[in-house]
């Protein structure tokens, strides 16, 4: 069974849930945009891809897919049947993160090239199966939406060691990235910062609803049928 805190709403008057867990999100992303800065281009690339192995390139090659969306879509209608806030927070942080990555992939540096595009590629490790892209680098799409589902996670389940593993998670799809030479750690890092800042966007934006009843509500199975039923109120 869900334990009680599940149903709780996420808002802005609730500061110590969601400082505590927004400061280490914002530390780590902070701490990926400092190594971007100071790490020559490139040697990232190299000094991850050079250590491969069968187990990097099976695991790398699986946990990279947690980034792609896929599990967007089933965590969402999970938490419809926890609370509608939730998954609203899931909703529109996704709109965010998929905004932003477009508007700078599509368009601001839609030429920016891949590792494989700038680096001398017969000291490169190509993962078996893997299709390596050639353009639209900055930022990761991936790491954005990992980092986004990952800090929706943590701030819902509100548990340290569920926030260790989630973000654990998100750092290893940012890692694994560059270890299938699709980004650079700046792409990743940026990616990173946009998918933490899309949930506090997301957050802000909700909490102006706060009052809803329709947030408040969740999805409930009924006798062949599912019914949309509010919330105790004694857990709001």
């Amino acid at each position: 069974m869900l334990s009680q805190h599940l149903y709780m709403p996420i808002q802005l008057h609730d500061l110590h849930r969601l400082n505590s867990i927004a400061v280490l999100f914002f530390l780590v992303t902070i701490v990926l945009m400092a190594l971007a800065i100071v790490t020559p281009r490139g040697q990232d690339v190299f000094w991850i891809n050079s250590h491969h192995s069968f187990f990097g390139d099976t695991f790398f090659s699986i946990v990279t897919n947690a980034g792609d969306g896929i599990l967007i879509l089933p965590v969402f209608i999970i938490f419809l049947f926890v609370r509608f806030h939730l998954s609203a927070i899931l909703l529109v942080s996704s709109a965010i993160t998929g905004v932003l990555v477009s508007i700078f992939k599509q368009w601001l540096l839609s030429a920016a090239l891949r590792p494989t595009r700038v680096l001398d590629i017969d000291v490169l490790h190509f993962v078996p199966g893997i299709k390596v892209h050639a353009t639209h680098s900055f930022p990761s799409g991936h790491t954005a939406t990992a980092f986004a589902l990952a800090f929706v996670l943590a701030l819902i389940f509100n548990r340290k060691h569920m926030t260790v593993l989630f973000l654990f998670i998100a750092l290893a799809v940012g890692t694994s990235r560059i270890y299938l030479l699709q980004h650079f750690l700046q792409d990743v890092a940026a990616g990173a910062y946009m998918g933490v800042m899309s949930v506090i966007f997301s957050i802000l934006i909700l909490d102006r609803f706060r009052n809803q009843a329709f947030l408040k509500s969740r999805l409930v199975f009924g006798k062949q049928k599912i019914l949309v039923r509010p919330i105790d109120s004694s857990l709001n």
